[in-house]
C-alpha cells in the first residue's frame, strides 16, 4: 500500500509549480523553442502549396512569418500563467475547471496534438523518402516513416532538456 502512496506522491510531485532555481528554459529558450516549431515540415509544406494557387515567394513568406507570428503569440497568451508560476497547464485548468473537469481541456488540447505529430512524422518520413529517391533510387516511404519516428520520440523522451 505504502508503494501506491509513493507513486501518488511523485505524481503530485511532478505537477508541482518548477521554482526559478531549477527551470532550466529561460525566455531565449522558449523563444527559440516556438520559432523552431514554426519553422517545420508542416508549414514549409503548407506555405509552399500556395504557390501553386498563384501567391508569389515573397508572398508565400509574408502569410507564413504572419500566421506563425499570430500563432506564437496565441501559444505565448495561452501559457502566460505557467511561464511565471513554473506551474505546468495542468494545474492552470484546474483553477478554472476544478480536478475532474480538466480532463476535458487537456483531452480537447492533446488530441490534436497526436494527430498534428503524426502528420509532421509522416511528412518527415516523406520528404527523407525523396531525398533518398534522388540520391540512392531507393523509395520505401513507410520505412523511413518508422525511422523517423522513432527518431522522434527519442528527441520526446528527452523532453526539454534534450531540445535544449
Amino acid at each position: 500500500m505504502s508503494d501506491v502512496n509513493n507513486e501518488v506522491k511523485q505524481g503530485a510531485d511532478s505537477l508541482a509549480p518548477i521554482k526559478d532555481k531549477d527551470r532550466i528554459m529561460g525566455w531565449g529558450s522558449y523563444l527559440m523553442l516556438w520559432l523552431g516549431g514554426c519553422i517545420s515540415i508542416g508549414t514549409l509544406t503548407m506555405g509552399s502549396a500556395q504557390l501553386d494557387k498563384g501567391l508569389n515567394l515573397m508572398q508565400v513568406f509574408l502569410a507564413v512569418l504572419i500566421g506563425s507570428t499570430i500563432l506564437v503569440i496565441g501559444i505565448c497568451a495561452n501559457d502566460r500563467f505557467s511561464y511565471k508560476s513554473g506551474a505546468p497547464y495542468a494545474i492552470q485548468l484546474k483553477s478554472a475547471y476544478g480536478t475532474k473537469g480538466n480532463v476535458v481541456p487537456v483531452m480537447i488540447r492533446g488530441l490534436p496534438a497526436i494527430v498534428w505529430y503524426g502528420f509532421q512524422t509522416w511528412l518527415g518520413g516523406s520528404a527523407i523518402n525523396q531525398i533518398s529517391i534522388a540520391i540512392f533510387g531507393y523509395d520505401n516511404v513507410v520505412l523511413f516513416f518508422i525511422l523517423f519516428q522513432v527518431l522522434q520520440i527519442i528527441l520526446s523522451v528527452k523532453g526539454f532538456q534534450g531540445i535544449k
